[in-house]
Formats: C-alpha cells, structure tokens, sequence
C-alpha cells in the first residue's frame, strides 16, 4: 500500500489530478481508521475535503440552487442533468459524492460534537442522492440493452456508492428506517446487493464473472470487498437475510486467482470463510499465511491477529488467545480496554485450569487499567469498552473472580456460533458444567457477591452452546458436524438447550449487573425457536427484546441507570432476525 501511496505522490506532486488524489485520500482514510491516530485522522479529513474542491471545480455548473443539493433534486430532472454531462463531469459527480462520504465519515469519526454529526449526516444525505440519480440514469441507459457509453470506471463507482449505502440502510431496524426514508434515504438490501453484483457481473448461475481483470471497473475489487464483508463478516456477528456463502466463496476463488500471493484482505477473508464453516484451524492457517506477508502497515497483521485470538476462544485455546491479546494489547491503538481485558480474561480461565504460571496478581492488574484506556468515538463510548469496564468493576467485586469469562467473550465477540460441534461437546460444555456443579453446590450467602449472575450466566452459555452444537450452521464443514456414538442425541441437545435457557430466565429477577444476558437470552431462545420452526414463540421472545419490557421484572435492573450492555447491537440483531424469520431464512 505504501509503494502505491508513494506512486500517486509521484505522478502528481502537486496534487491536480482527481483520481490520483481519490487514491491518495482513500490511502489516507485507510490509514486513519486503521490508527485511529488524530494525526492520520486529520489528514485524511484534509485531503478528502481537497478532493471535494477539485471535484467541484469540474462538476457541470449547476441549472440553480436547488440543484446544487443532490437530495433535493427531483430523479427526472437529475438524470438530465447527468445526460447533459460529458465523461469528466459524470466523474466529477462521482468523485464529488464519493469525496462528501469519506469527508463525512471521518469528520464524524475525528469529531464528536452534535452539531458537526448533523452537518455531515446533510452532507451524506446529499451524497445519497447523488448515487441515486446516477443508479437511475444507468437503468434507464440500459432500459433496452447494455448502453456501451457508460464505462465501467463509472459503473463500478456507483455500483459501489448506490449499493453500499442502500445495503448498509437495509441494517437499521425497521422504526430507524422509516426515519431514514423521511429523510430521503432507502434501504432494500435485496436491491442494494443486486446492484453490487453488477460491478462484477456476478450471478448465482455461474461460477465466474462477466467482468474479469481485463474488461472490470476502477472500483470492482472494492465492490467484491464490500459484498465479502457482509457474507463473511457481518453474517457472523447476526442473522442477516440475503446472506449467500457459495456466492461468497465464488467471489473469494476469483479474487484469489488474481492475487495468489499479495491479497492480505483475500487471504483475511480466506479465514473468515473457514471461519463460517466452523474450522477455526483451517481459518488460522491462512491468518498465518497472510501475517507472513511483508506488510507495511503493522495494523493490517493486528485485524488477522483479532481473528486469531477469536479463533482460538471459540476452541477454548486460552494459552493461544492470551498470546493474541497481549500483542494487541500492547501495539494496537484500536481497543486497549478491550485487548486489556481480554488478556486478563484469559489469564482468568488459566488460573482456573492450574496454568503454570497464570496469576490472579497479574490478571487484577490488568483489570485495574482497563477503566483508564476506554476512549470515544464520535463522542460517543464505544458500547464494548462499557461492557468490559463494568466487569472489570465486578471482579472487584466478587474478590477477584469471574466466571467463564473466556467463554463469555467468545460469545460476546460472535466466535462463539460458530464453534465446531466437537469443541462444544467436547471442551466448551463440560467446562461450563463443572464450573456451574462448583456454582450449585454452594448456597448465595456462601458464595457471595454475584452468585445469581453468574448462574443465570453458567445457564446462559450452557444453552447457548447446546443450541449451537444442535444446529450447526448450514456451510459448516463435514468435519465440524461430525457425530461419535457418545454424543447426546439432537433431541437432548435441544431440550437441553430451551432447559438451560428458561432456568436463566427464571432466575433473572435476583441478576444484580450483567442484565444485558438476560435480554441475550431472550434472543437466543427465539432463534432456538425459530430453527425449529416454532416461530410463534421466536417472535415471542424477540418481541421482548425489541420493546425492552421482561417477563419477570427486575428490580436491580429498574434502579440502573441507562441502557443495558450492548444493547444498540443486540437490537440491530433481533431486527434482523425477525426479518430472516419473516423471510423463511430460520437457518441465518
């Protein structure tokens, strides 16, 4: 990247030609966010808004005011426009709405203040609009055939811009959409993704693209990025409808023809692939291969590492983790309170294991830090960082002990789905066994601080990977489903898993903190519910998270102040897993 960084500086010195400086602020955006230094923020912010001057120099001038604001111009008249335009100033409205994003994306991100929010939030909507007068002028280019001049550097470009925003609108819950599209936004992922498809003439009908490296878009291999993190990524952190693993790998096998060797982000995705085919070890193999790379940038090993690192606690490799975490932990401006925690939590589950070597000592020493390393996005504390902070404060006090805590994190953190069956039944559930058997064999007042918590969690991740290990997902591998003569039976497996839950449940009301497993639980049971085809109680218990109101009040949780941990995230979950179910995609 850094040789490319330095070829666009060298072809354009002085900075006048528009594409190199897109290339050379999307470097500098990059850079930014994978820093998240206010320096590199700062300059990216700077050049983008460079950008944008020089995108509007070579606009076509506007008809009038009101057609200065892409939002606000009526499509007919807009498309007009554009067919008035000549091949730069179509590229110049491209480059102009893709130049407000980015400027809009790191202003929010470098910022924090209200009123700058509001400003660059106008600022997208107007970018919005743009790429939905020039998604409109292209259907009606091709209305009665391929129209062959529109070039593909254009094509993809708003592939790119008109896709990605509609797919990532498609995200919000419902009540937040319907805002949105007041607004003037829209989110139809099925849409959104059929556009993303046409940069690279991908189709479920065949294997390879129409557009190959000799006859692709400028933006194609980002356009393929976008649509390999929604299938690869997002679709295992929630159940998302639309989610296509062949289509996923298809795009995987052609990228990684073109770049055997070079692609760190194939080779990433490459083991998220793995990943969602429930082979941690296979998922790791190619993290090594693409750390081995010489990178230039040490924070593009750090994003392989976290996956590491998750890779081997969804497989209760601690030892592994912990080696994970502490590199993290000490290179990465990403999350130190979550790197720090983790490596403490780790630490934790060692000691527990009688670890040579593992010490409380160091495990509360890190513990310790953690509240002085969160930060703020946007202005904002980012909903992970509390979550970590809160039970740094409760292993204070409970005298130094949590429970399960790796295995909560490998929940937290979504690794935790898609966990081999062997793992589950193997390693994870009888730990979580033995440790809730210690749990119940004491009375509350015997065991003090955190007693109900930590059973209505021990139930919670008890049923959570009884259900996991029941209904692996659909693409997991043969290996992963494999069955041995000595495991329980799908049918004790299930039951097991809506037992454990509703006991969670049922004890929820004496939960003092972790009141955010309660809501998870609720989550859970409706997908157990849902893969059974009982969707009648799966909306039953989505339906409690989405409007907040338990069936068994809490009165620790009444006295609270604000939100429960993660909520935002969960929310955007169970809003998606209600529109899977609606959608008969139960297996999401």
């Amino acid at each position: 990247m850094r040789e490319a960084e330095e070829v666009c500086i060298e072809k354009d010195p002085e900075g006048n030609h528009l594409y190199l400086q897109v290339a050379y602020c999307i470097f500098q955006a990059l850079k930014g966010m994978m820093t998240f230094d206010a320096n590199d923020l700062s300059t990216a912010l700077e050049i983008s808004k460079n950008v944008q001057v020089m995108a509007t120099a070579l606009r076509k001038p506007s008809d009038g005011l009101m057609s200065r604001f892409g939002s606000l111009v009526k499509s007919g008249a807009g498309v007009q426009r554009l067919k008035g335009m000549s091949v730069m100033e179509r590229h110049a409205e491209l480059v102009y709405a893709e130049s407000s994003l980015f400027k809009a994306l790191l202003a929010i991100i470098a910022g924090g203040d209200w009123f700058g929010m509001i400003r660059e939030a106008l600022s997208m909507r107007a970018a919005w609009g743009i790429y939905r007068t020039m998604q409109t002028f292209i259907e009606e280019a091709d209305a009665h055939g391929y129209d062959d001049d529109i070039d593909m550097d254009f094509r993809s470009g708003v592939a790119l811009g008109a896709g990605t925003s509609s797919l990532m609108l498609s995200l919000l819950p419902g009540k937040v959409l319907k805002i949105a599209e007041v607004l003037g936004y829209g989110g139809d992922r099925d849409a959104a993704l059929k556009v993303l498809y046409s940069a690279g003439g991908w189709s479920k009908d065949a294997d390879v693209p129409i557009h190959d490296e000799h006859n692709e878009g400028l933006r194609r291999p980002v356009v393929d990025l976008i649509l390999l993190t929604f299938h690869l990524v997002l679709a295992l952190l929630m159940p998302i409808a639309g989610v296509d693993i062949p289509m996923a790998r298809k795009i995987l096998e052609y990228n990684m023809r073109i770049y055997p060797d070079e692609g760190i982000f194939f080779l990433y995705f490459q083991a998220r692939l793995f990943t969602a085919e429930c082979n941690p070890d296979k998922a790791n193999e190619s993290l090594q291969r693409a750390m081995d790379l010489k990178l230039e940038y040490v924070q593009l090993q750090h994003m392989c590492l976290w996956d590491y690192a998750n890779n081997y606690t969804m497989s209760g490799n601690w030892k592994g983790a912990l080696d994970c975490y502490n590199i993290l932990r000490e290179e990465s401006n990403w999350s130190r309170a979550v790197y720090t925690y983790s490596t403490a939590a780790c630490i934790v589950e060692l000691v527990s294991d009688g670890y040579p070597g593992a010490s409380l000592v160091e495990a509360e020493k890190l513990m310790k830090e953690v509240p002085k390393l969160t930060k703020k996005l946007a202005g904002k504390s980012l909903p992970i960082e509390k979550l970590v902070s809160r039970k740094t404060r409760k292993f204070e006090s409970q005298g130094h002990r949590l429970f399960l805590p790796g295995i909560e994190l490998a929940y937290v953190f979504g690794s935790l789905g898609h966990a081999p069956r062997r793992t589950l039944i193997s390693s994870l559930i009888p730990r979580i066994d033995k440790r809730m058997a210690d749990l119940q064999a004491q009375t509350p007042e015997a065991y003090g601080a955190g007693y109900w918590d930590d059973l209505v969690l021990g139930h919670f991740l008890r049923g959570v990977c009884k259900a996991m290990a029941r209904y692996q997902p659909p693409q997991a591998d043969e290996l992963a489903r494999a069955v041995q003569s000595t495991d329980p039976s799908d049918a004790e497996l299930d039951a097991g898993a809506e037992e454990d839950m509703l006991a969670a449940i049922k004890n929820s009301p004496h939960v003092e903190l972790d009141h955010y497993i309660v809501y998870h639980c609720h989550f859970e049971l409706g997908k157990l519910y849902s893969q059974r085809g009982e969707n009648k109680s799966a909306y039953k218990h989505f339906d409690v998270v989405m409007t907040g109101k338990l069936s068994e009040l809490n009165k620790h949780e009444q006295k609270a102040q604000g939100k429960y941990s993660l909520e935002g995230a969960l929310l955007m979950k169970t809003h998606s897993a209600i529109q899977a179910l609606k959608e008969g995609n139960t297996a999401a």
